[in-house]
């Protein structure tokens, strides 16, 4: 039976320039969502605990790898698609689970991060464009969007792992 992987967690960056701060801290809070995650099964995964919300785990991390899709696709140029969300149903990364394989999606999330990380180092922070919607932006206020998406969404994922199986820290 597969299970989330464990994760080792790096320490948060004490120090440094700009650049080198924001990208150890998106990895900080990367590596954090992943931490609350870890050691799960498909099951747990899958389970929506904190009534009347029918958020998971596994959406979670679908969302959070739509989210690292976006800001590949705004500083990268590719793809064009998100890997959950659609125009149809926005909310896909969330509710189209029946047939979703978490491990797979797990597998998505990650390479979606490992793009980015590749990406990002070569991109001035003050590098401007224009998103889906039309708002312009740099890719510092893009970093700064995803971290706070992981910070939002790992206080989710926080009250729903405890209620799981009692795991709390940070």
């Amino acid at each position: 039976m597969w299970r989330t992987p464990d994760i080792d967690r790096t320490p948060f960056p004490a120090g440094g320039d700009e650049r080198a701060l924001l990208l150890a801290w998106l990895d900080h809070k990367r590596e954090t969502f992943l931490f609350k995650i870890s050691g799960l099964t498909e099951q747990q995964l899958k389970t929506a605990n904190a009534e009347p919300s029918t958020l998971t785990l596994h959406g979670l991390l679908r969302h959070m790898a739509d989210n690292e899709r976006w800001i590949r696709r705004l500083f990268t140029g590719g793809p064009d698609d998100d890997c959950f969300f659609t125009d149809d149903n926005p909310d896909a990364a969330f509710t189209d689970l029946s047939g979703a394989d978490p491990e797979a999606d797990y597998g998505v999330l990650l390479a979606e991060m490992d793009h980015v990380r590749a990406a990002l180092p070569t991109r001035d922070l003050d590098e401007a464009v224009v998103d889906e919607d039309g708002d312009k932006m740099t890719l510092r206020v893009a970093v700064l969007h995803v971290l706070e998406e992981y910070s939002r969404h790992t206080g989710h994922a926080d009250l729903i792992r405890q209620r799981l199986d009692g795991a709390v820290g940070h």
